[in-house]
């Protein structure tokens, strides 16, 4: 599902697919792994420019609150700088990732192991280990996505060439 309006844009898909049967819920402690592949990242010119990729029950565009349950990769126009953030519900927790390679292919990948850690990959390397803010438990809603958000009308894009979403269902 794609959208756009004011000073936002982002594609979302339900991460219990298209028709999930009625009651099912997506469970937290079972081992995943999200790996999104960006062809290019063209940032503008603003300072105040963020692209997101998410796996949670939050707004695709923007940062993980606190009543959020899930993993996102933020970046910041500002410096080009990576975050990865963990919610799970109560908390948020957050840890520098480094820089962006812009224009050019990057894989990000979010490795998650229950209960323990969320790991976060720029190109194959860990970038980032958050411990603390662990999403846990059954919810009802939750959507992989990713977006753009900018305060003026000047362009900003963040091509997703293919994303990979893989869960241990035992």
């Amino acid at each position: 599902t794609g959208t756009v309006a004011g000073n936002w844009a982002s594609a979302a898909v339900n991460a219990l697919g298209d028709n999930p049967p009625p009651g099912w819920l997506f469970n937290w402690d079972k081992a995943l792994t999200i790996q999104f592949d960006v062809d290019r990242y063209f940032p503008g010119i603003a300072t105040t420019r963020y692209a997101y990729m998410h796996l949670s029950t939050g707004t695709p565009y923007q940062d993980l609150a606190n009543t959020d349950h899930g993993f996102a990769i933020r970046i910041n126009r500002n410096g080009l700088v990576l975050t990865a953030e963990s919610a799970n519900g109560t908390t948020t927790s957050s840890a520098s990732m480094g820089t962006v390679p812009i224009s050019t292919f990057t894989r990000y990948k979010i490795v998650w192991t229950p209960g323990s850690k969320v790991e976060y990959y720029v190109n194959d390397s860990l970038a980032a280990t958050i411990t603390t803010s662990l999403p846990s438990g059954l919810i009802g809603s939750v959507s992989l996505s990713g977006g753009v958000r900018t305060p003026d009308t000047e362009n900003m894009v963040l091509y997703i060439h293919r994303v990979v979403f893989a869960q241990d269902w035992d």
